[in-house]
């Protein structure tokens, strides 16, 4: 059950991607779900493996982070992304769960015992990913921009997102938007904006929703780098 009684200033945002490398490399990207409580959160990044039924004999790497930085000021922490789980398969793909913190702008708040708030929500998501080969590159940053009770919402704040504000969209490498009635623009399923800087980085926005959203198309990105 929501309300808006004004009883929380950040959510929680569980994210997992899933990174694999071939001839392209490729990143899946999902919400989890989205909590008031960052304690919350972290249980469930921290379990995700676990909840799924992924053993360690799955991966050659696999490490669980214990701690967590405590609760603090909202105006200090939006934005911060923190790693909870990592895991690298046999066959070279990089799983990661983090907690992202972000403004709850709607004041939304939940009676439910774990936190989570179940409710359909759409998010847009921006990743930014280093053209290379390294580990680094491919694990790149993965944040939620805003999150929208519709998704038609989101859609439209993500026709409004600019990678770098300052930069004209020529001065870019690449850049290339999806059409208003259209889902995404040719880098991977529900990716809506790529843009590659000068220094080749790429960037993509996202609009994806929760995993209780009725539109089963929608519940995760598939980022292509080609």
């Amino acid at each position: 059950m929501l309300n808006h009684s004004g009883n929380t200033n950040c959510m929680y945002h569980v994210i997992l991607t899933i990174t694999r490398q071939g001839e392209r490399v490729t990143k899946t990207v999902r919400i989890l779900g989205t909590y008031t409580t960052h304690l919350a959160a972290k249980k469930v990044a921290q379990n995700y493996f676990v909840d799924v039924g992924y053993s360690r004999d799955m991966f050659s790497r696999y490490h669980v982070r214990d701690t967590f930085i405590k609760d603090e000021d909202p105006t200090d922490v939006l934005g911060r992304l923190e790693s909870y789980l990592y895991g690298v398969t046999h066959e070279g793909a990089i799983f990661q769960v983090d907690v992202n913190t972000a403004r709850n702008n709607k004041e939304l708040t939940t009676d439910s015992d774990d936190g989570l708030l179940a409710v359909p929500l759409y998010f847009v998501v921006r990743a930014t990913l280093e053209d290379g080969q390294g580990e680094d590159g491919l694990r790149g940053r993965v944040s939620v921009e805003g999150s929208f009770a519709s998704y038609e919402e989101a859609r439209d704040y993500a026709s409004k997102v600019r990678i770098s504000p300052d930069v004209p969209k020529e001065e870019f490498w690449t850049y290339d938007e999806a059409e208003p009635d259209k889902t995404e623009c040719g880098y991977g399923d529900n990716v809506v904006l790529h843009a590659v800087t000068r220094q080749r980085i790429n960037s993509f926005v996202m609009v994806i929703g929760s995993q209780d959203s009725e539109e089963k198309g929608l519940k995760e990105a598939s980022i292509t780098i080609l």
